[in-house]
């Protein structure tokens, strides 16, 4: 190129702009999305932890958080009109609750078993891992008992 010659941009087609823009917002909003259940976990534990230390039960602080684990298989299944979540991971189950069996975790909680089987399915088909939070004193068919989840990146 010579010297003082035009050196404007070269023009950009606006549907690949939008497109560009649309793609960077979504991917924002996701990164926003497991920020935001990150913080609802954690302020759960927090609440968790208050209501279990005015009411004197120390020794129900140990419902733990498992290390990152990928999961394997998620199954869903109706058991007397409830929805129960059992989900298979490549780790060794952490069982903070001594249950009977340890090949997967199971939850049936109905706060939280819809989030736990989208979370778990997502993360299944995007080969991404989760945190489980597991009781330290119930279990659901014999298996630890979830509580909570959370998405890893």
């Amino acid at each position: 190129m010579h010297e003082g010659a035009d050196r404007s941009p070269a023009l950009v087609d606006p549907r690949i702009a939008r497109a560009n823009e649309e793609s960077v917002n979504r991917e924002e909003n996701q990164m926003q999305n497991r920020i935001a259940k990150m913080i609802v976990a954690a302020v759960r534990t927090a609440v968790l932890a208050t209501l279990c230390w005015v009411a004197g039960l120390a020794p129900a602080l140990a419902d733990t958080w498992t290390s990152a684990v990928t999961p394997t298989h998620v199954q869903s299944q109706d058991v007397g009109g409830t929805l129960v979540i059992y989900i298979a991971t490549s780790q060794t189950v952490v069982n903070p609750a001594s249950c009977a069996d340890t090949d997967e975790y199971g939850t049936n909680d109905t706060v939280v078993t819809h989030e736990v089987l989208a979370e778990a399915l997502a993360a299944l088909s995007s080969g991404e891992q989760i945190q489980l939070y597991l009781s330290s004193s119930q279990c659901v068919g014999n298996r630890p008992m979830i509580l909570g989840i959370v998405a890893l990146q």
